[in-house]
């Protein structure tokens, strides 16, 4: 049992041995003790977004897994990558799907997110 964080330091402390011990890979951002980010974008418990090239989000789920679409995320993206589209990364194709990676167990309509290079 991990004691609430009281503090930025304690909140670190805690994801830093999360990160470790889960071996999570990804980059990981913390938000501040007072939640500022939480309460800006209502992430919790799950959401996902699409945020654009200017900054602004562009697409925000409802709460998840089970208000997870994977069509208008992909309709956002699509929309955002053809408006905004990086002038030196390969272009990329986007396939949403709601079924479970191999290797990964997920709830029903949860969506796997897979960006690959057009050739």
């Amino acid at each position: 049992m991990i004691a609430d964080p009281k503090s930025d330091d304690d909140r670190a402390h805690v994801a830093g041995a999360c990160i470790r011990n889960l071996k999570i890979e990804l980059p990981a951002l913390l938000d501040t003790i007072d939640n500022a980010t939480e309460r800006a974008y209502t992430g919790w418990p799950d959401r996902l977004y699409v945020i654009g090239t200017d900054g602004r989000v562009k697409f925000k789920s409802k709460p998840g897994p089970f208000g997870f679409k994977p069509d208008p995320m992909a309709q956002a993206l699509r929309q955002e990558l053809s408006q905004h589209p990086a002038p030196t990364a390969p272009r990329a194709s986007i396939r949403l799907s709601a079924r479970p990676a191999p290797h990964q167990s997920r709830p029903p309509g949860t969506a796997v997110v897979e960006l690959a290079r057009a050739r």
